[in-house]
């Protein structure tokens, strides 16, 4: 036989045995070393993979620390996980466990924080760095966890001082009841976050939702067909099937509206923003709003948060001057401009430099107003006289029902006057901040917070 024959019946055999494609042995270091047909085995030989001769094919198994989906080389996959702590890719190799690089997991609050359980309640949760984790979020000193609101514990369905929580209040959820109003036996309230909204309404039973949409409401007046809604963005809305409409859109960042009658509404805020804020008041006649400027630049830094009137010309709004370094006439402090019903004249002196937040229009010689650090004052018609609250917490809301009356404010704060007597704590069976409060004229008095909290006080 030639030496040309000779090679070429080797080739044949090699090719018959799966031979290495560059090679002249059935040895094989990867699946490329062989031909189509043969499989590079754990043994490193290229072994038939089809016919009768081809071995039965088993499908491989997890390796130590690989992870993630893998081939499991018979045409199928395999899913392999980590043994914690370490996880999948934690080195950043992928399909390969490791520890976390670096990895700081969350505090017991923050995933608390992230499971909603706001104040009690507890959960089941995978921390960022792949841990299961059981944190205890909170137990109830009073009151059920989630018996209203998923997460929540300071719901007593009634507080010693007769302080209730509303039926059907859970419909604010976590949003911020920013205004309470009502005409008769209607109550009506407006809640908030900064990007949406709700009109709720009391029905005589239970709270039912009116409309929604995205806009952040901080105050509301009237009802029906005659109702307004007043908006952060400077929108001034009314309802529209279970949505908002906005006849009027502004500049301005509106803070609080009260209504006289339905062709008598006031709402107050500003333009612009800090030291450069300038304080806004705009009045419905029925048919139009009309903005009633301050003027000249004695405006400059003022920030109205409040207004209530007791007449057409006896409306009164408070809030706070922040200061302006180039106008000498603008120290920090608080500020009460009332309107007589032909032009504005603004109080900046008081016996107080706390900052005010509501204002209570019961007569143009009987008026209230709240604020920072427990601040309760009253004007007589000639001068502002301190009222002592008893307390520091920051007031946001007073309202009032013949003799009586309420002011609230953070920590859960209500305080009570009865006629010529001292303001007194009441027991409203929350720690959550009260920013609204409304009294009807039958005594029943309302309160709105933050996270949905609804009371109500029912004599």
């Amino acid at each position: 036989m030639n030496a040309k024959l000779c090679l070429w019946v080797v080739s044949l055999v090699a090719i018959g045995c799966g031979l290495d494609k560059g090679s002249t042995k059935n040895q094989c270091a990867v699946q490329a070393d062989c031909l189509d047909g043969y499989l590079c085995n754990a043994g490193g030989i290229c072994e038939v993979t089809v016919g009768p001769d081809a071995p039965a094919c088993v499908p491989k198994t997890c390796g130590a620390n690989q992870c993630g989906t893998l081939d499991d080389d018979c045409g199928g996959t395999i899913d392999c996980s980590c043994t914690l702590p370490a996880i999948c890719e934690g080195a950043g190799i992928p399909n390969r466990c490791a520890a976390p690089a670096e990895c700081v997991p969350e505090t017991d609050a923050a995933l608390c924080a992230q499971a909603a359980l706001t104040e009690c309640g507890t959960t089941t949760v995978v921390d960022s760095c792949g841990i299961t984790r059981n944190p205890d979020c909170g137990t109830c000193s009073a009151g059920v966890c989630g018996a209203h609101s998923y997460g929540l514990c300071d719901e007593i369905l009634c507080s010693s001082s007769g302080w209730c929580r509303a039926v059907g209040g859970t419909l604010a959820d976590d949003l911020m009841v920013r205004d309470l109003w009502g005409t008769g036996t209607e109550v009506l309230a407006a809640a908030a976050s900064n990007t949406e909204g709700k009109l709720l309404r009391f029905d005589g039973t239970s709270w039912k939702s009116v409309a929604a949409g995205a806009y952040a409401l901080r105050g509301g007046a009237g009802s029906g067909a005659s109702m307004w809604l007043a908006a952060s963005s400077g929108a001034l809305l009314k309802p529209s099937g279970s949505s908002f409409v906005v006849p009027t859109m502004s500049s301005r960042t509106w803070t609080s509206m009260h209504a006289i009658s339905s062709t008598d509404i006031w709402v107050v805020g500003q333009f612009g923003s800090g030291s450069g804020a300038r304080a806004s008041a705009s009045h419905w006649d029925g048919g139009a709003w009309t903005d009633l400027s301050f003027g000249g630049t004695f405006d400059l830094g003022w920030h109205l948060l409040g207004v209530s009137a007791a007449a057409s010309n006896s409306v009164w709004a408070v809030g706070a001057a922040v200061g302006n370094g180039s106008v000498t006439d603008l120290p920090a402090g608080p500020l009460v401009a009332s309107y007589n019903g032909i032009s504005w004249t603004v109080n900046r002196t008081f016996p107080t430099q706390n900052y005010l937040r509501a204002v209570h229009a019961v007569a143009a010689n009987d008026v209230w107003a709240v604020g920072d650090g427990g601040t309760i004052l009253h004007y007589n018609g000639t001068d502002w006289t301190i009222s002592p609250s008893g307390v520091t917490q920051q007031l946001l809301a007073i309202t009032g029902s013949g003799s009586t009356l309420w002011a609230a404010g953070t920590g859960g704060t209500i305080l009570k006057k009865v006629g010529a007597g001292a303001w007194t704590p009441e027991v409203s069976g929350t720690t959550r901040t009260i920013n609204a409060l409304w009294a009807t004229s039958t005594g029943d008095v309302w309160a709105g917070g933050d996270l949905g909290l609804l009371l109500r006080y029912h004599p």
